[in-house]
């Protein structure tokens, strides 16, 4: 009886063993990004513009949004720089649509000191990924703006071009 039992037991174990082995190692289904119904236009509805704004310069357009999509954006690359070593600023980018702000972010300026590289007051290179996103309402523009938050030494608002802000803006199509 001994015998009986031990092999019914190890039968059944393997058998168990076998059912979940292949449930586990079965293949599933993928999931695309968003892992939510979101997404909603085609087999590419990813958006992005890239380029760089000056100080003192009318607002960089980036994209207008379809008549029969909002766009979500989920990705901020911001880098400061200035065309004189010496100048240290601050900038204000803001983004805005024709609904007013939706978002503001700040860089500053690497400047030379002492024969290394230092920030002039916050990063001057600004990485921003959001899950939830900045909606721009369908059929409405987008544009991003520079302003200086301040400067000092050998950078002037009367030569607004020492300032600069490289930018990349992405993010996708999704259904209003």
């Amino acid at each position: 009886m001994n015998s009986r039992f031990h092999l019914s037991v190890t039968v059944g174990l393997a058998l168990c063993l076998g059912a979940a082995s292949t449930a586990l190692l079965s293949p599933q289904d993928a999931i695309g990004y968003p892992a939510t119904g979101a997404v909603s236009l085609g087999s590419n509805p990813v958006i992005s513009a890239g380029g760089t704004a000056r100080w003192g310069e009318s607002a960089s357009p980036l994209f207008t949004a379809p008549a029969d999509h909002d766009i979500v954006i989920t990705d901020v690359v911001l880098s400061a720089n200035s065309t004189r070593y010496r100048c240290k600023a601050q900038a204000r980018v803001s983004v805005t649509s024709d609904s007013g702000v939706l978002g503001q972010f700040s860089v500053g300026t690497p400047v030379m000191q002492t024969s290394s590289w230092a920030t002039a007051g916050g990063e001057s290179n600004l990485v921003v990924g959001m899950t939830s996103g900045l909606r721009v309402p369908a059929g409405e523009s987008v544009e991003l703006l520079v302003d200086s938050m301040g400067g000092s030494y050998d950078c002037s608002s009367s030569d607004a071009s020492h300032l600069a802000v490289h930018y990349a803006v992405g993010g996708y199509l999704a259904q209003p």
